[in-house]
């Protein structure tokens, strides 16, 4: 398969899939890199000693970081993903298209350089999909798939996401999103399936993570609006569909690799993540499907109880706020920006009883500037004044009654 490059184009990005097994000598002269993998996982054919992702084994508290094989047309697909429910896996969405006899290539502006049918955006049945959970393969669960979610009407390049609906639960793991932009300089967390050498012999027999890599360049640019990167020599052939995490929320998903050449062991390339806070329609689609709401990070869990459902502690609650005495779930307020229903007031940040826990009343209460002041907010520079003046004068009366 040869390197094809549009003319007129701007460097271009891949989100590759080989065909065949690949020698060591085939990589370093046709360069047909890719984040998929298509192998077939015949005897080893060559060997390199570049490490790629150079990172460490993933250890069994990471598995929600799975394994995807797709079959149907063509060659199958072996692609990472990420559970972010017990029946929800997010992934690439490219790892789950009919279309991958060729490259699907990428120009700067999110636009597709050759996927222009229609019937090049259908991806595989969900029957043709399987999810394998595991740090290793050998021990692996198979769990299928029961629906894919993902948007057809917006090109690849701009939206190379996707979610697999699991005809069962996966594992009991749930996974906050980020919805605030990323920043150049945050540091993210990878685990995936890919090759770790340029030689592409044989995908891994165990998953890796990466715990600290840099994201160095946000779209719109060199890559698209919706899309972040990170520098090369760290993701490869088969990475595709792994979730950056930062701070443990899920902020993107690993689409492609940019660079001419393009070798997994180049420093100077890019790989290319779409970022999952500019796609909430279709998450909240994804989680429907699921009978799920969403859940951001920085926002409470959406499955706890809502605002005046049953109730015995704070943390079973949305609002985080159990009214113990009517054993209900307290409505947010405060910074929520709701108001209280009548008969209720806020106090930390939950409506309560207007009678429940009220302000004793001031002490001061001959004094309307003292008794209209919050507790604990110092006296005004005018009732201090004022304070003064009456000292002042009790002062003088005093004097005078002792002349006279």
């Amino acid at each position: 398969m040869q390197v094809q490059v549009a003319a007129g184009a701007r460097p271009i990005v891949r989100a590759f899939h080989a065909t065949r097994s690949v020698r060591l000598a085939a990589v370093l002269v046709a360069l047909s890199a890719a984040s998929c993998s298509t192998a077939r996982g015949e005897e080893p054919v060559g060997r390199t000693s570049a490490a790629i992702l150079d990172g460490r084994p993933s250890g069994a508290d990471e598995d929600a970081a799975v394994y995807i094989e797709t079959l149907g047309e063509g060659n199958p697909l072996r692609c990472s993903g990420y559970l972010v429910a017990p029946g929800l896996v997010m992934t690439a969405r490219h790892c789950l298209l009919k279309r991958r006899s060729i490259d699907v290539r990428c120009n700067a502006d999110g636009s597709s350089v050759d996927l222009g049918d229609d019937a090049d955006l259908r991806t595989e049945a969900p029957e043709q999909v399987s999810v394998y959970i595991g740090a290793q393969k050998g021990t692996q669960r198979r769990v299928a798939a029961r629906e894919i979610i993902t948007r057809r009407e917006v090109t690849v390049c701009r939206s190379d996401v996707a979610f697999i609906v699991l005809a069962e639960p996966g594992l009991d793991v749930r996974t906050p999103l980020r919805r605030e932009p990323v920043r150049i300089g945050d540091t993210m967390r990878v685990s995936g399936w890919g090759y770790t050498s340029d030689a592409r012999d044989r995908l891994p027999e165990e998953r890796a993570t990466l715990d600290a890599l840099a994201i160095t360049e946000i779209g719109p640019g060199r890559i698209p609006a919706g899309t972040f990167a990170t520098g090369g020599n760290s993701l490869c052939l088969g990475d595709s569909g792994a979730a950056a995490l930062i701070d443990g929320a899920a902020a993107g998903i690993y689409s492609r690799i940019d660079g001419e050449p393009v070798i997994c062991s180049l420093a100077f390339t890019r790989n290319v993540f779409t970022a999952i806070a500019p796609h909430e329609e279709l998450v909240r689609r994804a989680y429907a499907a699921i009978g799920e709401e969403p859940w951001y990070a920085g926002e409470r869990p959406p499955w706890l109880a809502a605002d005046g459902a049953r109730c015995t502690r704070d943390d079973e609650c949305r609002s985080a706020v159990c009214d113990v005495a009517a054993a209900t779930c307290a409505a947010a307020c405060g910074d929520a920006g709701i108001a209280c229903p009548a008969g209720q007031r806020c106090s930390a940040d939950a409506c309560v009883d207007a009678e429940a826990d009220a302000p004793p009343p001031s002490a001061d209460a001959g004094c309307a500037l003292t008794s209209a002041r919050p507790a604990g907010e110092p006296p005004t520079l005018f009732a201090l004044a004022l304070a003064v003046v009456a000292l002042a004068r009790r002062r003088g009366e005093s004097a005078r009654r002792r002349r006279d």
